[in-house]
């Protein structure tokens, strides 16, 4: 039987594949490639919501030919032309900066063998997250500030910093946790290491004397801002003192009170008084007048601004300011104490001779270059120069309080705590209230003066205005007079009758 026919030859293109099935997913569609000019690097990116239009021609992937929207339904963003871009310069202002990589600090208390085990913690929890905090803030490792602790170099460690370190600094106690542990692993087939705040500070224990250095440092840095401040409030106290003494117008102020003070105890026990106690200044202000329109206060005021009041509206009478002083300045000087002074200055001197044992302390335990200089000739210098202003400046306190003394003779004052040495509060908290009250009546007894002075001008001013007002009136009339008798004249003379020749 003659073979089978061979089958047709496949169709050119073969037929579609069959649709997917009923819920199948359709393949993802391929992103369609980027348009227009590519940047060299990564930019920061614009958070917009890009429209579902059609893009403009020249943003457009296809060709214009295949877009079927017509041009009457066409939007803004079709009809858009290309602009001119410095593509160049907008790089390199909105590139997206590269963030440098941070430094890992590599712990150098452990090796690779012994990470992945937990490591020792001498210090509690607390203590050790404040210490950690520390070594974050520092940015720095044992060996810098072992560098800038031995040669006092403020560049590299910042006196601040170097006082952070110091209060952090480890206690004897956690000192032989830490050495103990360690001398405990030294057999130990995989060592337990220490923790990092723990290492950290048995690492800055171990700088030569860093605890000396370290106060030595800060002492040489404090010593004189300590001195300054003493100084600075017995200077306070020293000018309270020479204000009281050599103002004339406190002397002319207690002379007025004086003078009112016997008027009005005449015929007293209290009067005749050939002076009074300071206390009475505070509460002169309380005492009021009959009708109480003013105060003895305001009236002591009166009675000194009295040169000024009587002078008329058309002298000059400049408005002076306050006679009295600050009431600042005593307050200042009230916060003040001799015994409390005294006490710090000691308390000084008493830091400086420490100061000097541990510098020699340091000095004697040195064995190198670097743990000897430049420390030593630095504190040397520091020590000479000091030597001496501790005690110049009890001189300036001692003779300070000598003259406040004075002063306490001078006004005969006595403190309400009978028996107590009078303190620079007890006597320029009075005179800062009184000051205080003297200025407020000051400045009332002032504007009432310039008051009475502005009514003086203006009567002046309308009385001045009415004289001549009737002045003008009065040659008004007179005018009117002189030119009626002038009229009538002139028509007399013309009713008279003319003389004419005769002729011969």
């Amino acid at each position: 039987a003659p073979p089978p026919p061979p089958p047709p030859p496949p169709m050119m293109g073969g037929p579609p594949p069959p649709p997917p099935p009923f819920g199948a997913m359709s393949p993802p569609k391929t992103p369609s490639a980027p348009v227009g000019p590519r940047p060299k690097g990564k930019m920061r990116p614009l958070f917009w919501t890009p429209t579902k239009s059609a893009a403009a021609p020249w943003l457009r992937a296809t060709s214009p030919s295949r877009i079927s929207k017509s041009a009457s339904t066409a939007t803004l963003w079709e009809k858009l032309s290309p602009q001119k871009i410095d593509i160049q310069s907008f790089e390199a202002l909105f590139s997206q900066k590269s963030k440098p990589k941070k430094k890992v600090m590599e712990d150098k208390t452990t090796d690779k063998s012994a990470r992945g085990v937990k490591p020792y913690n001498a210090l509690d929890g607390k203590r050790a997250q404040a210490v950690g905090i520390l070594m974050g803030s520092l940015k720095m490792g044992v060996e810098t500030i072992s560098r800038a602790v031995l040669a006092m170099d403020e560049s590299l460690l910042e006196l601040e910093q170097l006082k952070a370190v110091y209060d952090q600094r480890a206690t004897l106690e956690e000192l032989d946790l830490m050495k103990g542990h360690l001398k405990s692993q030294e057999s130990a087939p995989k060592p337990v290491p220490l923790a990092k705040p723990d290492s950290f500070l048995l690492d800055v224990s171990r700088i030569h004397r860093f605890t000396q250095r370290a106060e030595c440092w800060i002492f040489k840095d404090m010593f004189c801002e300590r001195l300054f401040d003493c100084g600075e409030r017995v200077g306070q106290i020293d000018i309270a003192i020479d204000e009281l003494r050599t103002c004339e117008r406190v002397q002319q102020t207690l002379a007025t009170v004086l003078e009112l003070g016997n008027f009005m105890n005449y015929g007293t026990n209290r009067g005749s008084a050939n002076g009074f106690h300071l206390e009475i200044l505070r509460k002169l202000k309380d005492v009021k007048s009959v009708d109480g329109s003013t105060t003895l206060i305001h009236y002591v005021v009166n009675t000194i601004l009295a040169p000024v009041s009587d002078s008329g509206p058309d002298e000059a009478s400049p408005v002076e300011t306050c006679p009295m002083p600050d009431p600042d300045l005593f307050k200042h000087a009230a916060e003040h104490d001799y015994d409390a002074l005294a006490a710090e200055l000691k308390s000084l001197k008493t830091d400086f001779e420490k100061f000097l044992k541990k510098v020699a302390e340091v000095n004697t335990t040195a064995t190198t270059d670097g743990e000897i200089h430049p420390f030593k000739e630095e504190m040397d210098e520091f020590a000479e120069d000091t030597q001496g202003i501790i005690d110049d400046q009890f001189t300036i306190l001692h003779a300070s309080k000598s003259d406040f003394a004075e002063l306490v003779d001078f006004f005969a004052f006595v403190p309400l705590k009978r028996g107590a040495d009078p303190t620079p509060k007890d006597l320029f908290d009075i005179w800062r209230e009184f000051c205080a009250d003297f200025r407020v009546a000051w400045k009332a007894e002032l504007r009432r003066i310039a008051k009475r002075k502005l009514d003086a001008a203006r009567k002046e001013k309308d009385r001045l205005r009415q004289e001549a007002l009737q002045s003008k009136q009065s040659l008004g009339r007179k005018a009117g007079g002189s030119v009626l008798a002038t009229k009538l004249k002139n028509k007399f003379r013309k009713k008279a009758p003319v003389a004419t020749p005769t002729k011969k």
